[in-house]
Parts: C-alpha cells; sequence; structure tokens
C-alpha cells in the first residue's frame, strides 16, 4: 500500500491516485489524503505534461491537475475551472470538457454503464492495456472482476472511488442543471455549424444527461430523446461506426442508424 502511495507522490497521475482506492484499507490510510500530495506540486505547461525524466521531477499541467482534484474532491473548483467557451466551440483548449464528463460519470448511478456511460468512460479514461501486467494482488483481482463484469479497469476504480465522495442529492441536481445548459449549448453550436466530427461526442453526451435524470426520478426522459435531437437538431445525424452510442436497454428499444449512398436511415425496434 505505500508503494501505491508513493507512486502517486511521484508520479501523480490519474491512474496512480485511483489506485489508492483499490481496496478499503488504502483508501482510508492514503486516497482521502491525495489532496495534500497535490500542494507540493511542480507546475509545467499549462497544455502538455512533459515531465524531467534526468531530474526525476513529478511536474503536474494544469488540464491533468484539474483531473486530479476532481477526485480530490474538490468539485467546486473543479466545476469553477470548466467554463465554456463564448460560442460553446474551442473545447479542445480547455478543460470543459472533460470536466463535464467527469461530472456526468458521478452523476450517473447504475454500477452497470449504459453505453452512452461507457463511451464517456473511455474518453476521459486511462487504457486497460496500460495496467494489463500489474503484479500487485489487488489490482489482479479489480482486473479479474473488470473482465467478469465486461466493464473497463478504470470504470471498476471510478466506482470505488466515487463511495467515498458521496453527494447530496439537491446539489447533484444542481450540478446535473449546470451541465445540461453547456451540452445542450455545445450541441446547438456543434449542429449549427456543422461541425459533423463532434456530433457522437454531443449524441453520448445528451444521452447520458438524459439517463441521468431518469435515474434520478424524472420518468420518460430516455423515451423523449430521439424527439426531442429531431425537433431541435433536424440536421443532426450519427455515423454507423458510431451507433453503439444510441443503444438503449433499459428503455426496450434502440436506434439503428445506416450510412447508404450517403443518407441516414433511422429505425427503431422493440427488443
Amino acid at each position: 500500500m505505500l508503494f501505491c502511495w508513493e507512486s502517486f507522490r511521484s508520479d501523480s497521475t490519474v491512474r496512480n491516485l485511483l489506485r489508492l482506492f483499490g481496496t478499503k484499507e488504502m483508501a482510508e490510510q492514503y486516497g482521502i489524503r491525495a489532496e495534500k500530495a497535490l500542494a507540493s506540486r511542480i507546475k509545467g505547461n499549462p497544455v502538455t505534461s512533459i515531465r524531467n525524466s534526468e531530474l526525476n521531477q513529478n511536474i503536474i499541467n494544469n488540464y491533468t491537475y484539474n483531473e486530479l482534484n476532481f477526485y480530490t474532491g474538490n468539485f467546486k473548483a473543479v466545476k469553477a475551472v470548466s467554463k465554456n467557451p463564448s460560442g460553446s466551440l474551442g473545447w479542445s483548449n480547455c478543460f470543459v470538457g472533460e470536466g463535464i464528463c467527469l461530472f456526468l460519470l458521478y452523476l450517473f448511478e447504475d454500477a452497470v454503464p449504459s453505453k452512452a456511460a461507457k463511451a464517456v468512460a473511455n474518453s476521459i479514461g486511462f487504457s486497460d492495456k496500460a495496467v494489463q501486467n500489474e503484479e500487485i494482488e489487488f489490482e489482479k483481482k479489480i482486473i479479474d472482476e473488470s473482465n467478469r463484469d465486461k466493464t473497463s479497469i478504470f470504470w471498476n476504480y471510478f466506482q470505488r472511488w466515487k463511495q467515498y465522495f458521496p453527494m447530496e442529492a439537491d446539489v447533484k441536481k444542481q450540478y446535473l442543471a449546470w451541465a445540461e445548459k453547456i451540452v445542450h449549448s455545445r450541441a446547438e453550436a456543434i449542429v449549427g455549424g456543422q461541425h459533423r466530427r463532434q456530433y457522437s461526442d454531443v449524441a453520448v453526451m445528451l444521452a447520458m444527461i438524459a439517463e441521468i435524470k431518469e435515474q434520478m426520478g424524472e420518468k420518460g426522459c430516455d423515451r423523449k430523446f430521439l424527439p426531442y435531437i429531431k425537433e431541435n437538431f433536424k440536421t443532426f445525424f450519427i455515423s454507423d461506426r458510431d451507433e453503439k452510442l444510441f443503444w438503449y436497454k433499459r428503455l426496450n428499444f434502440h436506434i439503428d442508424i445506416i450510412r447508404k449512398n450517403d443518407k441516414i436511415k433511422t429505425t427503431q425496434r422493440v427488443i
């Protein structure tokens, strides 16, 4: 356990932080202390993360620092830096996209991810390949558990971490309302400007917001999702390679999107 703590202190990555929540004992002894380790942060380039291997410095850029700050439970600070740029474009140059995704993953209540939740987790989490050869016993168990449940290792760690940073129901709704407003603004900007490469990312966030609202007791949100898209974003479409993002297992329907002769055909069928 001490090894994992020293690993995080010397190489402060999201993966090394989440490892501190791999067991209950380690989480209580080290995980909740992670914020203290960030106090000695060596600031790096605001965008890129370049570590000085010769000096063995633990350099943390602003982007990574914001991620780590979220995982220490400093949600208000992360929300504050997740500012939507003017016109809701230019997300690649700021933290708002990552911030929104982190909050959506936190607010998602099911232990097993939906396809939208899985897509969001894959977009911001670390790769399973990076941890497949770990030799620490608790990590072997987590890897086996993830393989059994068919979830990513990052998803497994995220669920373990989340239980140590509870949030009141009314606060959750406030964060969701904030995220929803930004995502809807983003969708309007993306679709209005026909930035088609970003369509799938926006669709995933819109779908996940609908799922979270459903989990919070607002019935029918998922069933209203497709009509909402058709009404408000008439040029919105998803390519065939992104069809998995529109699967709604809980609602007994899914959308098949087929590309043929540059036309999109959408069909709905009951499972």
